[in-house]
Order: structure tokens, then C-alpha cells, then sequence
């Protein structure tokens, strides 16, 4: 991008230094519950949410940033804590001895539901046991945002329910825990298929069908929970197997196979020094697929990574020196050395400066592709990719009290990063219609922004985040892609602006209302041509009353603007709905 088009970036955001950063709505009591559960449960995406789209990506900030949670919260099928907390536990101030269990339900229009219950069996001293569930669904009629084709309409389905059971016993000391989950997904490829030239089109499958995704998984470790001569550990292990339903076409079955990955550290701590060695193991495992003969697209996926860092605390500063080791052994094996460096120094009681910088392979497997885009050809595989620097600075400061402001900037560049493109039915044989397809590039990501929060409006806390982004795209040809790279090469789905706003207010303790608002501009896709998509512009209100110590109720409005937009060209999301729902505790 032209240096003239970056400075005009940094300066707008500059500008933008008095809006605030996008703060998570702080929910009652038991909502809090529920999010922290959702955080550690296998849950793609709530289908109430199916009109909001996957946070933008964002380079990886160090700890010494502010940090402002602005998406809706997600959770990392292959990975769960080794603290891993449980029904009743963090961010909550209930009486474990009185009230061990929450019950969530809400009812919407376009028969959005939500339902969420997690109990703990076991409370002592030294061991813990909770259960979950939930089940959430949506049947939409969804309006397309593109009149100028034939489709004018479809409707969206989506559910998926979830079980899980978590144990953890804790000794003198280190803590035990095993964890088993089951995860059921289903939707339908509902993206609009754009057949504007009739004689050409084939008619797709019947968009009424639905994909179904399978997960069951088990993980278990240990983590030490007193020092021992300075002396910390941690390891733990998780299995998964996945399997989809369909495969390209109704009679073909689905991708299945297993992924199993491993974490160990040991840090030490001499005085205000501390050392230590992270290591990961993940390898994934396909089934044998007849249907497609791309080399290597279902061979096995194996990633090493090490980490190994030098930190020291010198009271105003703070410094983190390290690298990175990574390998994949896959249809092209690689090996990769990152930074792994952070730093940050405080200037003033209130005031800090910050710097990081970090990379290293993106293994990118099945059940991380699950999250980013359910939508993907059902056989198709997302490659890995190699980050070879992630680096971001800044500035925060709380100067005032009640207000804080954080102006950062930072730039990321990728190989073999992947985008998304549309694709319509008569470009090829695919009888699913619209479904996203892959092309991969060395991408450069930038970018500048600022955020800001209050409390200093009388019962209100604000909060609002501007960025601007600018990008360098260099298109490569990659095995697994199943089409040639566009020959307009750009930053496709990817915004150039975004701006994150939340407000709370509290008129009093029982009752709270919040707004969150989100816009992101400037995204385009290639559809045979460059397409310009439609802008993401959401305002959700939400409003909750505590009826009693045990009783909620909730109601929300959600896409306030009945606005038209995609995360994917096609695949328009849910305008205006509402829902309402109860929060018990027991």
C-alpha cells in the first residue's frame, strides 16, 4: 500500500484518540457464569448470534496492553486450561455451599433458542465435579443483501448442542483434572448462489438439507499449584474426533479423522528472574477419502512448537526475551524460528509504553476451520501457515481516574495466509451451491488504532475501540486450493475500518441496560469480478432486571438497524430480532 494511503490511516485513527474502546457487556451474576462456562465449552457459535460475524483479525498484542474483549465469546475446541473452571466458580459471587447450578433459556423471533444448565455434583475441599449442556438453534427466513440476482431469499438454519463433564481433584501440590465433551453442529449451505446466468445454472441441493459435524473429546493434566524451590509445571493432553456428514455431494460421505495434542512447561523463579520452556505436540489424523485426489490434501498433520523465554521485572519495566521453534511435517514439511520478545516500561504511576513482537506456524486444523467458517467445501482442508513476525507497540494510559486511553499501531506478515472467495454454481461441479473457497497468499496486515474507556458518566460505563487497517497481498499457488488465485489480488472479506462501541448503564443495582454497536467498512470479495460488500453495521440493545437473589429476566434487540450485511458473500445474516429468556441459580 502506498505510504501516503498508511499515513492518512494512522492519522484518522489518531484522530479517533477520544473514542473508546469496545468493552464485553458485564452481564448479572449468573450471566457471568455462563459466558466464563461458553469460554471452556465446545460451542461453535449461538445461533442466536448467526448475524454477527467473527471478530476481525487482529495481531496478537502482549500483556501489557489494554485489553478489550469486543467479540462474542469463543472457545478453543482443541484447548481447555489446565485450571479449568467450572459451574459456579469465577467472576461469580455465589455461595458454592448454597448455590452450585445456573439455568439459562431464551426464546426469540425467527425461533432463535438458547438453553444452557451446568450444575457442580461435587464441592469439597479438594475435589470438584460439574456437568453442562445447551442446546441453541435458528430457522430465519433470511432476506439477501444482492437483488440484482435471481435469489432473492432463503432461510438459515443452525443448531448445535453440547454435554460436557469436568472433574478435578487438587493434592498438596498440583491439581489434577479430566475433562470428556460432545458436541453436535448442524446447518445448511444457505449463501445465496447467484444464478444470474439461467441456461448455465444447475440447479444445487436442496439448501433444506443440513451439514452435520460430530465432535467427542477427552483431555486431562496436571499443573502444579505451589512452587516447589521456585519450580512450576504444567501438562496436559486432549483427544478429538471429528467427522462431518455429507462430502460434496448428498451420497458422499464427509471428512472424519482425530486430533490429539499435548502441552508441557516448567518455568523457575530466582528472585525477580524467571526462566522457562514451553512445548506443544499436535497431530492430526484424516480418514481415507476416495472423492478427491489432491496430493497431500489428507495426509497426516503433525506440529512441533517450543518456546523458551528469559523474564525479568525491574519494577517501572518489564522485559520477556524468547523465541520460538516450530516444524510441520505435512504434504510440504517446514521448519520456523520467531521472537517471542515483550516489553514495557512505566513512565508514570498511571502511564506505560509496550512492545511485542511474536510468530511461529498456524496449524489451522479441522476443528479451528470449524470455527472461522462452518460454511467451507465440505472436503475442502485448510493448509498451514507461518507467521514470521507479529509485532505491535503502543501507548496506555489512566491519567484520570475512571478514564483510560491505549493508541497502538502493528503490523503482521504471513505466509501461505488464507482468504476466502466466493464461488457460484455453474464456476464449477460443487452441488452445495455458494460455498466459500480458499486462496492463499504471503499477506502483510497492518494496523493503527486507539481505544478508550470511562466510568466518569454517572452510571454508565463506555467503551469504544477505532482501528484502520491496510494491507500488502501477494497471491501464491497452493496445493490445496481447489481454484486458481484471482487476478485481482487483494485483502478479500477484510475491513479497512473498523469501530467497536459499548455503554452500560445502571440505574440501580437490579436492573441493567447495554448497547453494543459495531461498523467495519471497506471489506471486498472476488466473485468472477471485485466485489464491494455491504458494510457491517450493528446496534444490539440489551436489557436485564434480577427479580429476586435467584430469578432474572432479560430481554435483547439485536440488529436495531435491520441492516443487510455478510461475513461471507451470499450468506446474508439475520436483520432485526428479538429475544427474551429467564437466568435461574440454585
Amino acid at each position: 500500500m502506498k505510504i501516503i494511503y498508511k499515513s492518512i490511516l494512522l492519522s484518522l485513527c489518531t484522530v479517533a484518540g477520544f473514542c473508546l474502546d469496545a468493552n464485553a457487556q458485564k452481564d448479572s451474576t449468573l450471566n457471568r457464569q455462563v459466558s466464563i462456562e461458553r469460554d471452556y465449552t465446545p460451542v461453535i457459535q449461538d445461533a442466536s448470534k448467526i448475524n454477527t460475524l467473527p471478530a476481525v483479525q487482529q495481531s496478537a498484542k502482549p500483556n501489557t496492553n489494554v485489553r478489550f474483549a469486543t467479540d462474542i465469546p469463543r472457545l478453543s475446541l482443541s484447548r481447555y486450561p489446565v485450571m479449568d473452571t467450572g459451574a459456579a466458580t469465577i467472576g461469580s459471587q455465589i455461595d458454592y455451599s448454597k448455590d452450585r447450578g445456573y439455568l439459562v433459556l431464551g426464546v426469540g423471533s425467527n425461533l432463535n433458542l438458547d438453553g444452557r444448565i451446568g450444575y457442580r455434583l461435587l464441592n469439597t475441599k479438594t475435589d470438584r465435579l460439574d456437568v453442562f449442556a445447551g442446546y441453541n438453534s435458528a430457522n430465519s427466513d433470511v432476506d439477501y443483501a444482492e437483488k440484482e440476482f435471481l435469489s432473492k431469499k432463503e432461510k438459515a438454519k443452525y443448531s448445535d448442542g453440547f454435554f460436557k463433564v469436568k472433574y478435578q481433584h487438587d493434592f498438596d501440590k498440583l491439581s489434577l483434572f479430566v475433562n470428556g465433551n460432545y458436541l453436535n453442529n448442524t446447518y445448511n449451505y444457505y449463501g445465496n448462489d447467484f444464478p444470474q446466468y439461467p441456461s448455465l445454472y444447475i440447479p444445487r441441493i436442496d439448501p433444506k438439507e443440513q451439514q452435520t459435524v460430530n465432535v467427542f473429546g477427552v483431555d486431562a493434566g496436571i499443573k502444579s499449584l505451589e512452587s516447589l524451590q521456585g519450580v512450576q509445571y504444567a501438562v496436559d493432553a486432549r483427544y478429538n474426533h471429528f467427522n462431518n456428514k455429507y462430502g460434496l455431494f448428498l451420497n458422499e460421505d464427509g471428512t472424519s479423522g482425530g486430533i490429539l495434542d499435548g502441552h508441557l512447561f516448567l518455568g523457575a523463579l530466582v528472585e525477580d528472574k524467571k526462566v522457562g520452556v514451553d512445548v506443544w505436540a499436535m497431530h492430526q489424523t484424516f480418514d481415507k477419502l476416495e472423492s478427491l485426489s489432491i496430493d497431500g490434501l489428507y495426509d497426516n498433520l503433525t506440529v512441533l512448537k517450543g518456546r523458551a523465554f528469559f523474564a525479568m521485572d525491574g519494577g517501572d519495566w518489564q522485559v520477556s526475551l524468547g523465541a520460538k521453534i516450530s516444524y510441520a511435517f505435512d504434504h510440504k514439511n517446514k521448519f520456523a524460528i520467531a521472537p517471542d520478545v515483550q516489553a514495557s516500561y512505566t513512565f508514570a504511576p498511571t502511564s506505560r509504553v509496550y512492545a511485542g513482537v511474536t510468530g511461529g506456524i498456524n496449524e489451522n486444523n479441522f476443528l479451528q476451520t470449524l470455527q472461522e467458517n462452518r460454511y467451507l467445501a465440505p472436503l475442502a482442508r485448510v493448509g498451514y501457515s507461518n507467521t514470521l513476525y507479529d509485532a505491535v507497540v503502543g501507548v496506555k494510559s489512566g491519567v484520570v481516574r475512571g478514564f483510560e486511553f491505549d493508541i497502538f499501531g502493528g503490523y503482521k506478515y504471513t505466509k501461505d495466509n488464507h482468504l476466502y472467495v466466493g464461488r457460484t454454481r455453474y464456476m464449477g461441479t460443487y452441488s452445495w451451491g455458494n460455498i466459500p473457497m480458499l486462496v492463499y497468499a504471503n499477506m502483510g496486515e497492518g494496523h493503527v488504532g486507539t481505544a478508550v474507556k470511562t466510568s466518569l458518566i454517572p452510571y454508565v460505563d463506555l467503551s469504544v475501540r477505532a482501528k484502520g487497517y491496510f494491507y500488502d497481498v501477494k497471491y501464491v499457488d497452493h496445493p490445496f486450493s481447489l481454484i486458481r488465485t484471482p487476478y485481482v489480488k487483494k485483502a478479500w472479506g477484510r475491513p479497512t475500518f473498523s469501530v467497536d462501541v459499548n455503554a452500560e448503564i445502571r440505574p440501580f443495582e437490579k436492573l441493567l441496560f447495554s448497547l453494543n454497536y459495531t461498523l467495519q467498512g471497506g471489506r471486498k470479495t472476488y466473485f468472477g469480478k471485485d466485489v464491494k460488500m455491504n458494510d457491517i453495521n450493528e446496534l444490539n440493545l440489551r436489557g436485564e432486571y434480577q427479580l429476586l437473589k435467584w430469578l432474572g429476566i432479560n430481554i435483547s434487540f439485536n440488529n436495531v438497524l435491520n441492516q443487510k450485511y455478510e461475513t461471507f458473500y451470499g450468506y446474508t445474516h439475520q436483520q432485526f430480532h428479538v429475544m427474551g429468556g429467564v437466568s435461574l441459580k440454585f
